[in-house]
């Protein structure tokens, strides 16, 4: 709706400002300042990545000022009205003067009336923006304040940071040093560690099995004891197969076996027999496998070579790899007996555990294999083993119970000494 002014209103909504100077007096020199935004700004010191001194200050006071003026100026001037209290002729010429400008306002009045009304609303409008204009510069001024916050945060944080590169430094300077130390002592130990890996990766394993393990016809005649284990599976897989003993028993057998051994060598001369071998790591071979693809697994003479967390390892992918109700062999080298120890272990440089049978149960249990048992086998020729002593009827009673004691010591010393080389453990996925 238009509001229609008189002369003599006043604004509805005034804007206070200062009354020094007339607005027409100060709008020449406010045009002739320089803004700050365009002054030449001095040399400003910047702390973090801001500048202390806000860069969207803009100063409005001279606006504020001439909104006030023209506060003053927009309405028409009131009617000066004669008072008595004047004297006479004073009293006779404000008279006139009234009655002048009333004749002159009611003349005019229809064209000063819309004029008052423009002067209205420009005010209005002027007034409106130089409010808005002040709460901007005041969400200007906050958001500078935070961003100033934001710059103290962030620099604390760089100087944290600045000290933890500073302390990882000095940390990698001192890792780098004792790598370096650690090194050269690699460098002084290769004379004498370097030289025996070497002979020992050149080791021929094929002769050296020939020579002291024995002919393949007695190791197949030792590892016959497996078959009856796997007669029933469809497949098999021979872990260490070595010069393929097992893997011929199985062939006679009509079981179809697959045999892995990672020494060239043992491949190549399997192969020439006619046997499927994969030349490859068992852990590696097993890996390529999908889980729950593997049938029944035999691993003659092969956890010996391992590490224990080796053999560990070994259990825990077999039985992931395996097939559910397939059956597991795993024959090795008896640590109960001397003789074996002697013999058998420690002849070999590629021997790294020996592993107890209960130990070997509990890592498969552990695997999550079932029904899980272990046996014997490889008894040891009686020739070298402890004799006994003949009892005969001339001895008292107290002479043959001393006798029997001895006997049975001597028995428990011979299983010690003497007893069974090899054990095998079967388990079942």
């Amino acid at each position: 709706m238009q509001e229609k002014w008189e002369a003599g209103e006043i604004l509805k909504e005034k804007v206070q400002g200062p009354e020094e100077k007339p607005v027409m007096e100060e709008a020449p020199g406010h045009f002739e300042k320089e803004s700050p935004m365009h002054r030449g700004a001095p040399h400003r010191m910047k702390i973090g990545l801001f500048s202390r001194e806000n860069p969207f200050f803009i100063d409005f006071s001279n606006l504020k000022h001439e909104v006030g003026g023209a506060t003053k100026l927009w309405n028409l001037p009131d009617r000066p009205r004669p008072s008595l209290r004047e004297n006479p002729i004073q009293f006779l010429v404000n008279l006139v003067r009234y009655a002048y400008c009333g004749l002159v306002f009611f003349l005019a009045r229809p064209f000063l009336g819309r004029q008052v009304s423009f002067n209205a609303a420009v005010m209005r409008a002027i007034t409106y923006l130089s409010d808005q204009q002040e709460y901007i510069s005041k969400q200007l001024q906050d958001l500078y304040d935070r961003l100033l916050r934001m710059d103290e945060d962030l620099n604390t944080i760089l100087v944290a940071n600045h000290k933890s590169i500073d302390q990882i430094q000095v940390e990698v300077k001192n890792i780098g040093g004792r790598l370096l130390r650690t090194l050269e002592k690699l460098d002084r130990m290769n004379g004498y560690l370097g030289a025996p890996l070497k002979e020992l990766a050149d080791f021929n394993f094929q002769r050296f099995e020939d020579r002291y393990r024995g002919k393949e016809a007695e190791i197949a005649a030792r590892q016959e004891f497996a078959i009856h284990f796997f007669k029933d599976d469809a497949e098999l897989v021979d872990l260490g197969c070595g010069r393929g003993e097992f893997l011929e028993l199985l062939t006679a057998h009509g079981i179809k076996a697959i045999g892995v051994d990672k020494d060239p060598q043992m491949v190549e001369y399997c192969k020439a027999k006619g046997l499927e071998v994969v030349e490859a790591d068992c852990f590696q071979y097993l890996r390529n496998q999908p889980d729950g693809s593997v049938g029944s697994v035999f691993a003659g003479m092969l956890v010996e070579h391992l590490y224990p967390y080796q053999i560990i390892d070994l259990c825990t992918l077999l039985h992931k790899k395996m097939k559910k109700g397939s059956h597991l062999v795993i024959e090795t080298i008896n640590p109960r007996s001397f003789e074996a120890v002697r013999n058998a272990f420690v002849l070999d440089p590629t021997h790294k555990t020996l592993v107890h049978n209960l130990t070997l149960e509990f890592i498969l249990e552990e695997a999550g294999f079932s029904k899980v048992s272990t046996n014997f086998k490889s008894q040891v020729p009686p020739e070298p083993g402890v004799q006994t002593i003949e009892l005969k009827d001339e001895f008292t009673p107290n002479q043959r119970r001393v006798l029997e004691l001895i006997d049975q010591n001597c028995q428990r010393l011979e299983e010690a000494v003497f007893g069974c080389r090899d054990y095998y453990v079967i388990a079942e996925r």
